[in-house]
């Protein structure tokens, strides 16, 4: 039996093709109630804790679910981006402001005040960050989005009638602005060079956070206990989520969700995080799958063992003859771990060393493959 021992090179698959996907829990150590969910280049999440919340802090979680308290200073933080400059801005509900965040010397300063209960935040290819508006108390109206120039310089950007509790905010590969009404799904496209904005489509159903990945708008929507999708011309349907509360992982036709109200993306858009209650991490792997072809290898038989294991894994692939074959295990970000080829039908996987969580084995053979999950404790 031929050994395989996977040294975690951690390089860019650049062969992620879209195939099921699959819902699934992360394991915290901590609760990590949140509003929205910003996850940077080193697939680490940091948390806003939500308005009204008396929270002065962003929670940070690390790939082994490690949780944290960072960023101490803040008021009701919700939404976060991350600017060229390597600092993160962050609305802060609780005290109508954006505060900037210092990873490295944890610092937090206040860059912008008299917001109305700021909540969801964007930044274009420029710098500028553009916030809106849900309303702070007791009127709970927002109908502004603000904007802060690199510069400083803090201006209303839009006042409108029609914005009502503005929450989602997203810029897309063009450079379009949408945010969208929470309460009715109103999303506006908006031109950040003229303030001109239409309705691009009023979906009637609830709209929190927001993010854009790959020609599409993703949105939680608490009061459907859904993940939305929607395309740049305003067709949308469910993404994930049956629409019964509840916490069952697996596919997203048949997964649950309690009230989701944060999403994020990986770095390399192959996973969306989503925040729900009560205190649960989700996480959806649209890529579980690594390949050059989406056809499946016939009658192949992939046996683990045992799995989820501390690291270890025996792999069988049965009698059938797999020339040419490779071996590829690939992580929750898309990461390629490892690949090599396949020279026996029985060998071990060694990711001992690896981070515990999700990874996925696939054997391609030719234009074909087949995969099964791996579990590391």
């Amino acid at each position: 039996m031929k050994k395989i021992t996977l040294l975690l090179l951690l390089f860019i698959s650049t062969s992620l093709l879209m195939n099921a996907q699959i819902v699934e829990t992360m394991e915290t150590s901590a609760p990590t109630p949140c509003d929205d969910i910003f996850v940077d280049e080193d697939g680490i999440i940091y948390t806003g804790k939500g308005g009204l919340s008396n929270k002065t802090n962003l929670g940070r979680i690390t790939p082994d679910g490690t949780t944290t308290a960072v960023a101490q200073g803040m008021k009701g933080p919700i939404s976060i981006v991350e600017a060229p400059n390597g600092l993160f801005y962050v609305t802060n509900y609780d005290d109508n402001s954006i505060k900037s965040y210092n990873r490295e010397t944890e610092e937090v300063v206040t860059v912008a005040t008299g917001l109305d209960g700021p909540s969801g935040i964007a930044i274009d290819s420029d710098g500028v960050i553009y916030a809106t508006n849900w309303g702070g108390a007791p009127q709970y109206s927002g109908h502004e989005i603000h904007r802060l120039f690199p510069d400083g310089t803090f201006e209303v950007f839009i006042s409108s009638p029609l914005f009502y509790r503005l929450q989602g905010i997203a810029f897309d590969d063009e450079g379009w602005l949408y945010a969208a009404n929470t309460q009715n799904g109103r999303v506006f496209k908006i031109n950040t060079a003229t303030a001109e904005m239409q309705t691009l489509v009023t979906m009637n159903r609830n709209v929190v956070n927001m993010e854009f990945n790959d020609g599409y708008l993703y949105m939680a929507s608490i009061q459907s206990d859904k993940i939305f999708r929607m395309n740049l011309e305003g067709e949308w349907n469910t993404f994930a989520g049956t629409g019964t509360p509840g916490g069952t992982d697996g596919p997203v036709e048949t997964a649950t969700f309690n009230n989701p109200i944060g999403v994020g993306f990986s770095p390399t858009g192959d996973t969306l995080y989503v925040s729900d209650t009560p205190t649960r991490i989700r996480r959806i792997l649209l890529n579980p799958v690594s390949s050059t072809s989406q056809s499946p290898i016939d009658d192949i038989k992939i046996k683990v063992s045992p799995n989820p294991s501390s690291g270890i894994f025996e792999v069988d692939l049965g009698n059938k003859t797999y020339d040419d074959s490779q071996v590829k295990v690939v992580d929750v970000l898309g990461r390629l771990i490892f690949e090599d080829k396949v020279e026996q039908s029985k060998f071990t996987i060694d990711l001992s060393k690896a981070i515990p969580g999700s990874y996925f084995l696939v054997i391609q053979q030719h234009d074909a493959s087949a995969s099964v999950k791996l579990k590391v404790n």
